[in-house]
């Protein structure tokens, strides 16, 4: 026999769950699940260490790790990264100058996703939940 509260939180309980199946099932893809769209330019980039590694602990060894990665980009001019902030999730914002095109994006992406104490690496980009209404115009009144 099941507790008398456990029954009504059944409905909400089985849909987080399968949510977060969904939310985890990437595996091991530290891209995260985020293919590129578009050629670009991409300039902004979020990468996130893995809890209790170096760099997630120590915010000041980020910039040699983005500047290795960004060293096995053979792009002409060479990517150079710079750190801009540590997240509240832990993530570590940066920009690269200049500006990448799809393939060195990728290239820079791979790059880091190499690295083991990388947990996921991802364009920073504006994220919605769909198309945005158009604001209907008056005609002069």
């Amino acid at each position: 026999m099941t507790h008398p509260l456990r029954r009504p939180l059944m409905p909400l309980v089985l849909p987080a769950l399968l949510l977060a199946a969904c939310a985890t099932a990437t595996g091991e893809d530290t891209m995260a699940g985020h293919r590129l769209q578009g050629e670009g330019p991409f300039q902004r980039f979020i990468v996130r260490y893995r809890d209790g590694s170096v760099p997630a602990r120590d915010r000041d060894s980020v910039p040699g790790r983005l500047a290795r990665a960004a060293a096995q980009v053979r792009s002409s001019p060479a990517p150079v990264p710079r750190w801009q902030r540590r997240l509240a999730v832990g993530a570590d914002v940066f920009t690269v100058d200049p500006p990448l095109d799809r393939r060195a994006a990728e290239a820079l992406m791979q790059a880091l996703a190499r690295d083991p104490d990388v947990e996921y690496v991802e364009v920073d980009r504006m994220m919605g939940i769909g198309p945005q209404p158009t604001m209907p115009m008056r005609d002069g009144d």
